[in-house]
């Protein structure tokens, strides 16, 4: 698996680029079909966590195009995670400002779950 990321995204922008169009699609597929056509558990899934799942994935990888451009990268764990937690901080804080928003420390843990998933790929296509 490590080598056939390597040799298919050995070019970190085109990776990150990949890994934006692969979450909007999976958003597009929990907008448009997964929300209305699933049930139980996978239902509340799909309307509570789906999103916050895929967010990170999407922040870090227009941070790492960004960042590559400049010849840097993050190349720790801690500095994905501290960027995921800054933004789910944010994300989930500024709920109390903005009308029809609720706080849900539960997001914290797809965020952290998103931004691990982008370290673990990520770190497969490192050489």
């Amino acid at each position: 698996m490590t080598m056939i990321l390597r040799s298919i995204f050995g070019n970190r922008q085109i990776f990150y680029i990949f890994l934006i169009w692969l979450c909007l699609l999976l958003y597009l597929f929990n907008s448009l079909w997964l929300k209305q056509h699933s049930e139980g558990f996978l239902w509340y899934l799909s309307v509570c966590y789906i999103n916050d799942f895929l967010a990170p994935i999407v922040l870090l990888s227009i941070a790492g195009i960004a960042l590559s451009m400049s010849g840097r990268g993050m190349n720790r764990f801690w500095q994905v995670l501290l960027l995921t937690i800054a933004c789910g901080a944010f994300w989930e804080f500024g709920s109390f400002f903005i009308s029809g928003t609720v706080f849900d420390p539960a997001d914290f843990v797809a965020y952290i779950a998103g931004g691990s998933l982008f370290w673990l790929v990520e770190s497969l296509r490192r050489p």
